[in-house]
């Protein structure tokens, strides 16, 4: 029987037990102290060459050193260090498409329950808001109150809740209910699970775009109730007078 009070030794483990849990009878051969240093010179090597990619260094600029000792940390720290270029270089790709997008475009984000969380200069000239008059209330301000209060416009923002991306022409009101009309394109922001959280609308002005095709329209209408129209049929006989 075992003794419950006796001290626990490790040689009373079987050699298949000890491997199971991971352990061995061969001792670990321990890391020099020699290799200890070049490992921790490694490290802060690491954090001085991200400093570098960060402020615009590029990875030819950073050459990563090693010896026998700390090789495979050496190559570990180039790899590292790629991917952040690469990464930071995506990211700069992507920061320029955005902000030409800005530049051409109105744009203005939402809650995905509609609540306004910023807007671009272009969108705030459109509607003849400052960004603090806008901040933090629904986008149902620029639209007509009886839309605003439809199961279509409850929809709408349902959709765009889910995930659903939106384009088109829109009627909006702008500041003291003047009426402009946009192309305008509601884009759901995903984050990393794929999960909606944000929804960013482009838009341009098409008012003036508008207002013409109106005219022309109105001015094609009368003209046709202006002049006499004669209708026939295929098989019509004009009356003979003789």
């Amino acid at each position: 029987m075992t003794n419950a009070n006796a001290p626990f030794s490790t040689q009373t483990h079987s050699s298949a037990s000890m491997e199971a849990t991971g352990f061995s009878r061969t001792p670990r051969r321990l890391m020099s102290r020699q290799t200890a240093f070049a490992a921790l010179a490694k490290i802060d090597e690491l954090r001085v060459a991200v400093d570098r990619v960060l402020e615009g260094a590029t990875l030819e600029e950073i050459p990563v050193t090693g010896d026998d000792n700390v090789s495979e940390l050496a190559g570990g720290i180039r790899s590292v260090l790629e991917e952040l270029c690469n990464t930071k270089n995506r990211l700069a790709e992507k920061t320029a498409k955005v902000s030409a997008i800005e530049t051409s475009q109105a744009m203005i984000e939402f809650e995905l329950d509609g609540t306004i969380l910023n807007a671009n200069e272009n969108f705030l000239t459109a509607v003849g808001y400052t960004l603090d008059e806008v901040r933090g209330h629904h986008h149902r301000m620029f639209v007509d109150p009886g839309y605003a209060a439809t199961m279509d416009y409850t929809q709408f923002w349902a959709e765009l809740g889910r995930g659903q991306y939106k384009a088109g022409e829109f009627q909006r009101f702008a500041k003291g209910g003047k009426e402009i009309w946009i192309q305008a394109s509601y884009n759901p922001i995903l984050d990393s699970h794929g999960i909606p959280y944000k929804v960013v609308k482009f838009a341009t002005d098409i008012t003036a775009a508008k207002r013409r095709s109106a005219d022309q329209d109105g001015q094609l209408q009368a003209i046709s109730k202006s002049q006499a129209v004669i209708e026939f049929e295929v098989d019509s006989v004009l009356p003979h007078h003789g």
